[in-house]
């Protein structure tokens, strides 16, 4: 029963990028700053989701890339996933991660 709430494996590490666009004609200067997330969640089957919700702050806009790393006779699966945001400052926000029977 315990095993059910237990994390097995969770690794994280980010990179960031700024980009700085000039408006030639409006004089109008945006920055664009890209966040990037890798990560492994062990699951108790590959079919089980993971889903990132903000918490506070601009979390901005996400794409998600998941791939299988190892998977054990349908017991369990782990996965590694690449999170990119895109954010409009670089103010802080939270994220936290819902898994669907993450172990």
């Amino acid at each position: 029963w315990v095993k059910d709430f237990i994390l097995l494996y969770f690794k994280l590490y980010f990179r960031a990028t700024a980009w700085t666009l000039y408006n030639n004609t409006t004089g109008v200067i945006v920055t664009i700053l890209q966040v990037v997330f890798h990560y492994k969640l062990s699951f108790r089957s590959c079919t089980d989701q993971d889903t990132w919700s903000c918490v506070s702050g601009d979390c901005g806009t996400e794409s998600v890339e998941l791939s299988i790393v190892d998977e054990e006779d349908k017991e369990w699966c782990q996965r590694e996933g690449v999170m990119s945001r895109e954010v409009s400052s670089n103010a802080v926000f939270q994220l936290r991660q819902w898994g669907s029977h993450v172990h």
